[in-house]
């Protein structure tokens, strides 16, 4: 991304992200449904068998499946409970027991009052009976669960056997049946609620991709205009500076005032440039892959000595010493593009010169392990207040206490130092406490 956006979009990331969220979207909708499935079953067959243990046998027994029940006193009583049960239950619509004669079902008593349509007299046949219903009522199976259509609608049955305890032998079926679409309705909310949730994530997620593309497209398009309006503006500004540069080198035959001028000229003329050309920087960095930069060993401690001879005015007119830790050998390297690496590590160290107060120490170390090396530049100066410390490496960022300290700085100089490290394949982080220092910290590839 840009240095006007430090944000930084991998191209990979939300097509992962968002196979991710389908995949556990599918996952989640079929355990979920298996699961929900599976308890809504076994609650129902509890039902089933409560009801039946609470009817209890001894009525049903002395039941012959035939009009004569209309005047017993238990086809009574039976009939009034599975009434009052189904009226207590809203959601079941027919509660009944079933026997069988010559293997035909037929009703012995169900939950329908006599006046009703789909009211079944006692001995009146069931042709409609499933598979599992005849299979139940020989024994062969203990109790289910179904689907099927008879002449009434479409049903879920939960059916149990009801045993004699003289012969412990099914002699009947009790059956409880809820609408199919109630049925299946309840079903698909619990089972779409994960699927829901899924899908809204996934929508924000695709909805994150495109303003993240968006951002990325404008950030781009704000780069090229910083990158284009800056080399408009260094051409005719280094023009300017070199004029300074030619007036102050003969400077005998004018005032005091315009020796003043002119040095004032070149000296802002000279900051403008390194503002500009720090933008430049940063832009070009951001237009380069990590395969098109040219590696190669550095040994560390003449690279340094030469980043700190550009800055020797600056360290002796405030004092200061910079010294080397043990852990800078001889042969201690880093690899990397050395233009680049150049310009990482001076903006590091120039941060440290210019933010530590007079007749301080900066000290430069390197850790080294097999796979990466770590450069670190460690001072004692202003540091950095711990509530803006994830925001220093953002572009045109600066400390407040730093502004306070010096107008000098445009925010742009740690974002390149990170921009060059992600563009080796490393990092860049830092250590620090308000009034105490900083340790700033770069990672690189040995490779």
């Amino acid at each position: 991304m840009s240095f006007l956006h430090p944000l930084k979009v991998y191209n990979w990331y939300y097509p992962v992200i968002i196979t991710t969220l389908v995949v556990l979207g599918v996952l989640s909708t079929f355990f979920t449904y298996t699961k929900i499935t599976a308890t809504t079953e076994d609650s129902f067959l509890q039902n089933a068998r409560t009801i039946t243990a609470a009817v209890g046998t001894d009525k049903l027994l002395n039941l012959t499946g035939t009009t004569a029940d209309l005047t017993n006193p238990d086809y009574l009583s039976l009939k009034a409970q599975l009434e009052q049960t189904r009226e207590a239950n809203t959601d079941i619509r027919f509660i009944y027991f079933l026997g069988s004669s010559d293997g035909m079902p037929f009703f012995f008593v169900d939950s329908e009052p006599s006046s009703s349509s789909d009211y079944s007299p006692p001995g009146q046949t069931y042709p409609e009976a499933s598979q599992l219903v005849h299979s139940i009522l020989s024994g062969k199976t203990p109790a289910g669960i179904e689907m099927s259509s008879d002449r009434w609608g479409t049903w879920v049955s939960a059916l149990v056997p009801v045993i004699n305890p003289n012969t412990n032998k099914a002699f009947a079926l009790m059956g409880m049946d809820i609408q199919a679409t109630s049925y299946s309705r309840s079903i698909f909310l619990y089972t779409s609620l994960p699927a829901i949730g899924v899908s809204l994530i996934l929508v924000l997620v695709v909805i994150g991709s495109v303003i993240r593309k968006r951002e990325e497209q404008f950030s781009r398009l704000k780069s090229d205009l910083v990158s284009m309006a800056s080399h408009e503006i260094r051409t005719p500004l280094t023009g300017v500076f070199w004029s300074a540069e030619g007036l102050s080198k003969d400077m005998s035959n004018l005032s005091e005032e315009q020796k003043s001028s002119i040095v004032l000229i070149k000296n802002h003329t000279k900051d403008l440039l390194n503002t500009i050309n720090e933008f430049l920087d940063s832009a070009a960095v951001e237009r380069t892959g990590k395969n098109e930069i040219a590696k190669e060993k550095i040994i560390l401690r003449p690279f340094l000595d030469e980043i700190i001879k550009d800055s020797s005015l600056v360290v002796q007119e405030k004092t200061l010493k910079i010294t080397f830790d043990d852990s800078i050998k001889p042969d201690t390297y880093i690899v990397g593009d050395r233009n680049r690496l150049k310009k990482m590590l001076s903006n590091l160290i120039t941060n440290a010169i210019k933010y530590s107060k007079d007749g301080l120490t900066i000290t430069l170390g390197n850790t080294h392990h097999r796979s990466s090396s770590i450069f670190w530049v460690k001072d004692y100066g202003i540091g950095i207040p711990e509530n803006e410390q994830p925001q220093i490496f953002k572009g045109f960022f600066r400390a407040s206490n730093a502004k306070r300290f010096t107008d000098n700085g445009t925010g742009i100089g740690l974002h390149y130092a990170m921009q060059v490290a992600e563009l080796h394949g490393g990092r860049i982080w830092c250590e620090s406490k308000e009034n105490i220092g900083s340790t700033f910290f770069a990672e690189l590839p040995n490779s």
